[in-house]
């Protein structure tokens, strides 16, 4: 538990240190629009609900929206959405397979 609470702090100074404040905000502000209490993907269930989906869509297009601001150092990454996607699916399932090593399920 101890070293999946600092993967989490570890992934929130990431996010800061590549993303000011403000985007951080229009992020946390779409989250809320689309209704969802915080950005945590169910990584125990299906990858392909809607749910899921869901957090996969706000993922790449805060992004993107991000880099169009000049939040990233290269926005020409953020154009091409199907490496977004491909991204964020990589992504997911390093952080499935962390979680799922951390409650010993092999």
């Amino acid at each position: 538990m101890a070293r999946l609470q600092h993967e989490d702090a570890s992934l929130h100074s990431r996010i800061r240190a590549v993303f000011p404040p403000p985007h951080i905000h229009y992020i946390f502000q779409v989250v809320v629009k689309l209704g969802l209490l915080r950005f945590q993907p169910d990584l125990r269930g299906d990858l392909t609900s809607y749910y899921n989906q869901v957090h996969r869509l706000l993922a790449v297009l805060t992004f993107q929206q991000a880099a169009l601001h000049g939040a990233v150092s290269n926005p020409l990454d953020a154009a091409d959405t199907t490496y977004l996607y491909r991204y964020y699916d990589n992504f997911i399932q390093a952080q499935k397979k962390l979680e799922l090593e951390l409650i010993g399920v092999q």
